[in-house]
């Protein structure tokens, strides 16, 4: 698993979940274990039950079924971009008239 930051600009750190130490503590899985590179930091990651809607919707998604069939069968690797769950709100901007083009007066009757 490969985890990215701002704060660490383009450095991406390194995890393997199979090395993790897994325990329930306070109501919550954690994972914990070592960063492999480009650092060594200890890490840990909790999990609440708060956090398993949003893993399921995030799961069941097709294109998250298709890239883990392509996994699951060793298929040939095709780029499968993940979309993030955003909704686009288009702002119109309304445009300006020319200061050469007449400007229409509405008169109230």
């Amino acid at each position: 698993m490969k985890l990215k930051s701002r704060g660490l600009g383009k450095r991406e750190l390194v995890i393997d979940l199979k090395d993790c130490e897994i325990k329930s503590e306070n109501g919550e899985l954690v994972l914990s274990g070592t960063v492999q590179r480009p650092v060594t930091w200890e890490f840990s990651i909790r999990v609440s039950q708060d956090d398993i809607p949003g893993m399921l919707k995030v799961a069941m998604r097709p294109k998250v079924w298709k890239l883990g069939f392509r996994w699951f069968f060793h298929l040939k690797n095709k780029s499968v971009e993940l979309e993030p769950e955003v909704q686009v709100v288009e702002k119109r901007v309304p445009r300006l008239r020319a200061m050469t083009e007449p400007q229409k007066e509405v008169v109230d009757a």
